[in-house]
């Protein structure tokens, strides 16, 4: 990957230690936007760890991907493997400020409305709930 990165004269810094969780949302914000342009992806829990320090996702409308980026309001989805509409996303976003914070507020708004640990826990105890009535024998 870094011989392709050189290669291609992209401006690609790689990681190569361990970051504490402690310090992710300050390196979320180090980069500004997170970009996704997975083929396939289940949820994809660093980007809605992004969207929850309010960095934007540009993702790829794959797998899960889409019931948590709403493109233009809380980030911008691109069809998978098409990387022409993955630079036209990324430089609308490095252009328009006004996009970007929109994006910005409302991915963390989004999240804590939705996958806060508060509101997991509230569904998963619904869902608890939920069983026990379906599943406890009546007397």
């Amino acid at each position: 990957m870094r011989n392709l990165a050189q290669r291609c004269r992209s401006n690609v810094t790689f990681l190569s230690k361990h970051v504490k969780h402690s310090m992710m949302p300050s390196l979320y914000k180090e980069y500004g936007y997170f970009v996704a342009p997975s083929r396939t992806e289940a949820q994809g829990v660093a980007m809605c760890e992004a969207m929850a320090c309010g960095v934007p996702p540009i993702a790829a409308r794959v797998g899960g991907i889409p019931d948590f980026v709403k493109d233009g309001i809380n980030g911008m989805l691109i069809p998978p493997e098409n990387p022409v509409a993955l630079r036209k996303a990324i430089k609308r976003l490095l252009v328009d400020d006004q996009l970007y914070a929109t994006l910005s507020v409302n991915g963390a708004k989004y999240m804590r409305a939705n996958l806060s640990h508060k509101e997991i826990y509230r569904k998963e105890h619904r869902i608890l709930r939920m069983c026990q009535e379906r599943f406890t024998p009546k007397s």
